[in-house]
Formats: structure tokens, sequence, C-alpha cells
């Protein structure tokens, strides 16, 4: 019983906002049904009418109970301090799950009872009519019931509290559930190789680490999600506060015209045209291998166009995997504006370790184009989650390489880097790339070129390592991608890889180290919290003196120049002391391991709006925003800021369209060398850069 009851019974603090609504959306509904549909006379006369509002009276009495239960349940949650151990409200929280199951049972019973009046003797259309309106409400009572059932036994089952004496025990029940939703939502079962290391296994750990927790007891329980996010919302007000200190600090150093530190500075006059207008250009290329779902997305109007199968692909031509109208490939065209004859490769099969991607073969610009697909499927997200950091092999990486025994980076998109490394060298891709390059890539004029989008970047950056040993000339343009090098190596990619990241993009700051730094905040915060009123937290003087703490540790330890600094490191601790019930292991994770820090590879072009980022894009109402950019220093990503526009930032557009118009805001004009070819396609009215132009992308 007690396993079942812990089970059912989350943190109290989860049940605030559903209670709310279930009270607005359920129980007030019933209860206005009750007073507003009245008796007609000589009711008793008729028994189906009778038993119909006899239903009426015993469903009343359990709405009536469930929302004083609720009502004073919430109450409760907020007036107590947000840690305890002793939780009243838990069988508050158990009786009105309860009252669920009773008022179910009423419900499908109520759906039993007869709802026509005829056989009445003194039926009447004001009988029949109530009679309607109490099975409609019966019809609502019976879905609202069984729909808030299901979701409170779902979110137990996810969500629910698991204790266990052993943190291995933990990570197991994350693999049994990453195990299930993958075979939930692929409906295919993952087969490893003899030599492969089960991945489920991988991904349990991982999340182990994260979602499971250990209070004084020397228990581990699971990590609520509304735990979560509670202390996630903690941490972020935390930053805002931050944020605004210092961007009054940096206000202040513009305002006495001392000179921003040089890792704030601009790219060199003779190379930026040359490197905005490369990172344009290649962007296209990377988002466009997403194929026709961001085509479509973003070019809703001409949606036809996804239907290539009208035009067959040309002999030199190889098209694998691609759908049954050819809808990728001439998405891939469309967006991208190239020739269609200088796409000679597309690959569309996705699978764990195996990334859709493109070979585009320039003559005008000599390059041999590598596009590598982002996250766009479940299998991608488990090569995601295996962020385990591993060493790479040093008879695999080029020459000049510092410690090519130390070289570490992201463990799923190593192994997919490699998958793709080896199929260039097979079948058809042997002569249409890797004999090709071999002639013309390493002595040559010609040059190879890897882009990609998030986890495209990601496989990307490490694909153009893995190819610059054979073919030196490699380069790679590379867009949001996760930290994924060690930090020598990182610093050492700058000289072939270009980086491109917009405003607060979660996904270069995603890292097991920067996930670990996220804990410690989130336990600074909830520790800070953990002796007051929730009300008070979530409504009253808690962020006052969380403001005030910010400004006071700020002004007292950073100068101006700490607060331009490049370095996106936490800098403002708690000093408030846990309670005895919860001591300082509550979300602690392990010390970082230096062997676990990495670092965005390459050239860093950070992205951002002059003025405050706006929440909504709304460009076609309010236009675009001015942009401008910095070169940053890859310690500047080590630190994730929790804002509503950590995923947003992520969108694909903000690495098309918006670096044209960073161009435009700059005054930078793309450079007219031969090489440039990429701006002769947009006089084409269906490419997606014309379409920015004219507006006609929102």
């Amino acid at each position: 019983m007690a396993g079942v009851f812990k089970r059912i019974v989350l943190n109290p603090r989860a049940y605030l906002t559903p209670l709310m609504l279930v009270i607005i959306f359920h129980h007030l509904p019933m209860i206005l049904a009750y007073a507003l549909i009245r008796k007609p006379a000589n009711t008793n006369a008729c028994r189906p009418l009778r038993d119909l509002f006899g239903w009426m009276d015993v469903s009343l009495g359990l709405h009536v109970a469930a929302t004083v239960i609720s009502i004073v349940n919430i109450v409760t949650t907020l007036s107590l301090n947000v840690y305890r151990v002793r939780r009243p409200e838990n069988w508050m929280i158990l009786a009105l799950f309860l009252l669920y199951v009773a008022n179910l049972a009423w419900a499908i019973d109520g759906e039993s009872l007869p709802g026509d009046t005829s056989s009445c003797a003194n039926d009447s259309d004001e009988m029949q009519d109530r009679a309607d309106s109490i099975s409609y409400f019966q019809h609502f009572d019976l879905v609202f019931s069984a729909v808030v059932l299901s979701l409170t036994m779902c979110t137990s089952f996810m969500c629910g509290v698991h204790t266990s004496e052993d943190i291995v025990e933990a990570e197991t029940r994350w693999q049994k559930r990453c195990t299930a939703m993958f075979r939930a939502c692929t409906c295919k079962t993952y087969q490893a190789r003899d030599q492969d290391d089960e991945i489920f296994q991988s991904l349990g750990m991982i999340l182990g680490k994260f979602f499971v927790v250990q209070y004084s007891n020397k228990k581990y329980e699971g990590l609520q999600f509304n735990d979560l996010m509670f202390c996630l919302r903690l941490v972020g007000k935390q930053q805002r506060y931050e944020r605004a200190f210092l961007q009054e600090a940096e206000a202040s150093v513009e305002t006495e015209n001392i000179p921003p530190p040089p890792t704030l500075q601009r790219l060199e006059t003779v190379v930026e045209s040359s490197t905005l207008a490369d990172l344009a250009f290649f962007g296209r290329l990377a988002i466009g291998i997403y194929g026709w779902p961001v085509y479509v997305w973003y070019s809703p109007l001409h949606w036809f166009k996804v239907f290539g199968c009208t035009k067959k692909p040309a002999e030199h031509q190889v098209i694998d995997h691609d759908n049954a109208v050819a809808g990728n490939r001439a998405s891939f065209i469309n967006y991208t504006g190239i020739q269609d004859n200088d796409l000679v490769y597309l690959n569309c099969f996705n699978f764990v370790f195996q990334a859709p991607y493109s070979i585009v073969k320039d003559s005008k610009r000599k390059q041999l184009i590598i596009s590598v697909r982002g996250s766009l499927s479940f299998y991608d997200f488990v090569t995601d989650g295996l962020a385990k950091i591993v060493d790479m092999d040093p008879e695999e990486l080029p020459e000049g390489i510092p410690n090519p025994e130390s070289t570490r980076t992201h463990y799923g998109m190593l192994r997919t880097a490699r998958s793709l490394f080896a199929d260039l060298q097979e079948g058809s891709r042997k002569a249409i790339f890797w004999d090709f390059a071999m002639q013309h890539c390493i002595d040559g004029d010609w040059e190879i070129v890897v882009c990609g989008h998030s986890m495209g970047a990601g496989v990307g950056g490490i694909l153009a390592m893995l190819l610059k040993k054979p073919f030196p000339s490699t380069k790679a343009f590379l867009y949001a991608p996760p930290m994924l090098i060690d930090p020598v190596t990182a610093a050492w990619t700058k000289s072939f890889v270009t980086t491109a990241v917009y405003g607060d993009d979660l996904v270069p700051r995603l890292s097991l180290a920067n996930v670990a730094r996220l804990r410690e905040e989130m336990a600074t915060q909830f520790h800070a919290a953990a002796n007051k009123p929730l009300y008070r937290v979530r409504y009253g003087s808690h962020s006052k003196q969380m403001k005030k703490q910010v400004e006071q540790q700020l002004s007292g330890h950073l100068d101006t120049s700490v607060a331009s600094s490049d370095s996106g490191n936490p800098t403002v601790q708690s000093n408030s002391q846990p309670t005895g019930d919860l001591d300082l292991n509550f979300l602690r994770m392990r010390p970082v391991e230096e062997t676990d820090e990495v670092d965005v590879p390459g050239l860093i072009v950070h992205m951002q709006t002059v003025e405050k980022a706006r929440l909504c894009g709304c460009t076609m109402i309010l236009g675009e925003q001015e942009l401008h950019y910095s070169v940053r220093e890859a310690s500047y990503f080590r630190r994730i800021w929790v804002t509503p526009r950590a995923v947003s930032d992520h969108m694909v557009h903000h690495y098309d369209r918006n670096i044209g118009h960073l161009m435009k805001c700059l005054g930078v004009e793309p450079p007219n060398a031969s090489k440039a070819t990429q701006w002769v396609h947009d006089a084409d009215e269906s490419t997606p850069y014309r379409q920015m132009q004219e507006g006609a992308i929102a």
C-alpha cells in the first residue's frame, strides 16, 4: 500500500495548477449544471427523469466534495514551507484520487440510465429537454473523469516518487523507460552488434544522474517534473536579475568610452564580408537538408513544390531512401536555391547513429559540400542523449592536432560521424565523392566543406576532423552545435571550423558538465527557498530578497571589466542554509571531472539582437529586430541560461535568413568574387531567401 501511495501522490506543489484547472473546467461546470437544470413539475411520476435527477444529486455531492478538498489542498500547500518531510496534503490528494475513481464509476453508471421520457404518462417536451441536458453533462463528466485519471496514472508512472537504496537501481529504471519509449515511438527494436555498448544502458545512466536525487535519509528518489520546473524557475529569475545588473554595468562602460575586451571584437575587416557570406550560404544548405517539413513550414504557399516525383534524377544523381513523391530532394533544391545538377547524392535513411546527409558538387566554387541533417526524429534524440565523453582513436585524427591521445568528444555523435565517414567510401558514394576527392581535394584546387545544424553540426564537426586527415583542406561551417570536443582540441579547430550561435540558444550550451553546473544552481536556489512559505516564493518577498542579494554580491565582487568579461560561469551564490531535513546532497551531482569538460568547436560568431529580444517573433507585424555579433571564446557558453528563448533561439530560421539580415544591419555586402555563386540564385522567387526579402516568410 505504501508503494502504491507513493506512486499516486507526487509532491503537493505538482497539483497546484492541475487542481485549479480541474476546478474551473470540470467541477464548476457540473455544479452550475445542477443549479441551472430545473426539475419540471411531476418529475417523480416519470421514473427515467427521476433517476437522472437522482444521479445529478449524487454527482453534485462528489464534485462539491472534490472542490472543497482541492481548495483546502491549494491553500495548505501555499501556506506551508517549500520543503518539508511531513505533507498533510498527501491524504487530501489520495482522497481526491479516490473521489475521481468513484466519480468515474458513477458517470459510467449514469450512462446506463435511459434518457428517453416517452414511456412516461406525463411526458412533455420540457421533460425530454431536461433529460437530454443531463445526458450531455453525463457524457462530459465521463470523458473528463477518464482523461484526468489517465493523466494522473501516466504522470505517476513517469514522474512518481521511486525510492531505492541503490543508484544503480534508479538508473536501471530509466533504462527500462528509455527502452519502452524507443519501442513506442519507433515500433522497432534496436539490435546492438556484439561490439556495441547497450545504448539504453548508457541513456539510463545519463538520465539517472540528472533525474535521481538523494535526501538526508540516504535514499534515492526520482526528481519529479514539477520539482525540476520549480527549481528552473528560481534559477531563471536569479539569472534575469544578474543579467540586468551586468547589462547596466556594460552600459556604464560604454558611457565612459572604455574599449571592450578583445574577445568581444568583430571579425577582421578583410575577412568579415566573406566569412558572413559563407555562413549565410552554407546555412541554407545546413537547413535545407531537413527536407520537406522545414520547407513547408517556412514556405506554406509553395507546398506543391515538394512533389518532386514529376522530375526524375539525372544519371549522375543518386537518391537513396527518399519518400514516394521525392519530397526531400525537391525541397532541398527549392529551399537552398542551388542548381539541380549540383546535388549529386542524397541519403534520407535515418536510424540510431545514422543521419541523413547530402553531397553537393559546386563546380563554380570548386567545393564538395556535405550537409548533415540535425535532430528530427526519435532516433536522433537517442543519439543526442548518448552524451558521455569518450576518447577518440589517435589513428583517425589529422596531423597537427594537439594531444591526440587525450582528444575526447560526444559518444553518440562520434559513432554517427564514423558511420558517415565509412559510408562515404562505399557503394555509389565511393565514385561520387571519395574517388573524386582523392583526385582533386588533396593537391588540387577543390576543397571539402561540411555543414550542419544542431546534431548535424555536431556530427559534421567530428566528420570534418576525420576527413581532414586524408584531405587537409577540409573546412566546416557549423550552426548551433552542442558542446562536443575537449577544450584544447576545440581551440585548435578555429583554423578550419566556423561556428554560428544565435542568442541564448540552449543546444550550444548543452553538455554533461554544463548540466552539472545547472544542477548546482538549482540546488543553491532550492536551498535558499526551502524554509520559506510557498506563497512568498511564488508571489511574495522572496524575489525582492533574491534581487537584492544579486546586486550586493555582484557590486561587491565585479568591476566593470568583469561585468563585460567573456565568461558564462555562475557568479552569484546563495548564503542560505538548508533545513535539518534536507542536506547538501539534494540535487547535487558528483563533481565534474576535468575529462568531462567539452567546448563548442571553431571560431564562434555569436549573433544577438541589439535591443532585448522579443519573446514573440511577430516579424510580419513588428519587423525584424536589429542584429549584431561578437566573436566569442568557447568558455562563454559554459553556462546554461534559463530563459523563454533558450529553445526558440534554436529554430532553424535564426541560422538561415537571420544571417542575411545581420549582414544588412551591419551594412556588409557579399563579396563579388567568382566563388560567391550563392547570390546568383536569389533572383529565383521560389527560394526562401528571396521570400524573406519580400516578407513572405514570417
